[in-house]
């Protein structure tokens, strides 16, 4: 059973009642400022509550049953972990311990509630992308209303994008081959043993031998230098891999779980992928494509990307969004697949379905085609897009006029956006599987925004105040 917000009594403080610091320059007392302000907004509050009452664990019965986390509670504590940056053990002592946060969940003074670490991460990770995204144009509209932003007069964007990390290892062949063996060996042995099936008895004893072989290789140095070591170790993954191909199907008939058989198989085809770049690039010395390449076993939705900075090559997915001029994020996308070219159109589509007043956008040089160049300007009034090379003597023109000069002198302020969702969760993310990733970079994006809201509503109060204090001095 949950419930939208908890039923007031005369011990909780009320929220428009909670007194939030306004010259902290932390970021936990902006972020409650703009939770506050989505709160008193009847109409948003009332609209995110529906939202996450319809979308959010539908399979569930919440009109019957114990008690669970009302859904006011989920979107605080879920914006607060995210703008925080924080794991879930911070975010539980927060929530346990810190006088404000447990005010704006609703928590009455002597309420000794605690919140554990798996109730956090259960309830937070119902909460899906559409969900997220709808809150967080909720939270947009309320911050350019806040900003004197009249739509009538367009929006002006930047769009960048940059890659957020995933939480892998630097990848070598023999690395991930290792990787996908250990794994393989690990739960199709304990998943034989547990079926009673004969043949991975001593599962324990192959994974012995081949952390022996793998070290001896570990070392780029050596992997040219001792061809033998390379070819033991490719024989012991390749007899293994092909032994437990002929495990799954008895399995199955065992009446293992096809979702656990899945995985099994899934780690098979991967060792299997990986045996075959090792002889390749090691043996036979052959370059393998760019395209063909696994760079991680756990997390198989990672690219390398090279983009030519000093930074270097990273081992992440590519995200791009859509900034608005006054700090607020309209509209994001990942590319799982190609790069800042096929990005561009869909994603200045999406953003104008959910704010239709965009009119104007800068680009970088990285998202130029002659296609994207025709498209765009069918979408916008004005498209800030500089071309790659040198360019014909119209594009030349086009980009010496005033108003192209002025939005690309503006375009570079969309990096300082960039750093803040670096700052709100998007440095690097920890979370396993491409379902969950992408629901962190969307909870990123609801924190960021939430954030912005919260620092714009302290800037105007603080104004509010000086210039009170002013006319009371002149007074």
């Amino acid at each position: 059973m949950r419930r939208p917000e908890e039923r007031e009594s005369v011990f909780t403080v009320p929220v428009d009642k909670i007194e939030i610091g306004l010259n902290s320059r932390d970021d936990i007392p902006a972020i409650l400022v703009g939770l506050q302000r989505l709160y008193l907004n009847t109409e948003i509050r009332e609209q995110i509550l529906k939202l996450m009452e319809e979308h959010v664990a539908v399979d569930c019965d919440h009109g019957t049953g114990r008690p669970g986390m009302n859904w006011w509670r989920l979107l605080v504590l879920a914006t607060m972990k995210q703008g925080l940056d924080c794991d879930y053990a911070r975010l539980g002592e927060l929530a346990n311990h810190h006088d404000t946060l447990r005010e704006m969940l609703q928590h009455e003074p002597h309420d000794k509630y605690e919140y554990t670490e798996r109730t956090l991460e259960n309830n937070i990770d119902l909460l899906p992308v559409a969900v997220l995204n709808q809150i967080s144009d909720l939270e947009v509209q309320e911050g350019l209303a806040i900003a004197n932003k009249d739509p009538g007069d367009g929006y002006v964007a930047r769009v960048d994008s940059f890659v957020v990390e995933t939480n892998v290892h630097h990848p070598t062949d023999v690395k991930l081959l290792w990787d996908a063996t250990r794994l393989m060996l690990s739960k199709g042995g304990k998943l034989a043993n547990r079926h009673h099936l004969q043949g991975w008895r001593q599962w324990q004893h192959h994974l012995k031998q081949g952390k022996n072989l793998y070290n001896r290789i570990s070392r780029a140095h050596q992997w040219r230098s001792r061809p033998h070591d390379i070819k033991q170790y490719l024989a012991w993954s390749m007899r293994l891999s092909e032994r437990m191909s002929k495990t799954l199907p008895p399995l199955q008939e065992a009446g293992a779980r096809p979702s656990g058989v899945e995985k099994i198989q899934g780690l098979v085809e991967t060792a299997m992928i990986l045996q075959d770049q090792v002889r390749r690039r090691l043996l036979e010395h052959e370059t393998i494509p760019q395209d063909e390449k696994i760079f991680s076993v756990f997390e198989p939705h990672t690219r390398w990307i090279n983009k030519g900075k000093a930074k270097g090559a990273e081992l992440g997915v590519p995200l791009s969004v859509v900034e608005e001029s006054t700090g607020f994020i309209l509209a994001w996308r990942l590319h799982w697949k190609g790069g800042d070219t096929d990005a561009a159109v869909p994603l200045v589509k999406d953003a104008q379905a959910r704010f239709p007043a965009l009119r104007q956008c800068s680009f970088d040089r990285g998202y130029h085609s002659p296609e994207n160049q025709k498209k765009l300007d069918e979408l916008l009034e004005r498209v800030v897009l500089p071309v790659k090379g040198r360019g014909s003597k119209e594009s030349r023109a086009y980009e010496a006029t005033e108003a192209f000069v002025e939005a690309r002198r503006q375009h570079p302020a969309v990096e300082s956006a960039i750093h803040a969702l670096e700052c709100h969760g998007l440095s690097r993310i920890r979370n396993r599987g491409a379902e969950r990733f992408e629901r962190t970079v969307a909870l990123s994006i609801l924190a960021a925004n939430c954030h912005r809201l919260g620092r714009l509503l302290q800037e105007a109060e603080r104004a509010r105040r000086a210039c009170r204090k002013r006319y009371k001095q002149a007074a």
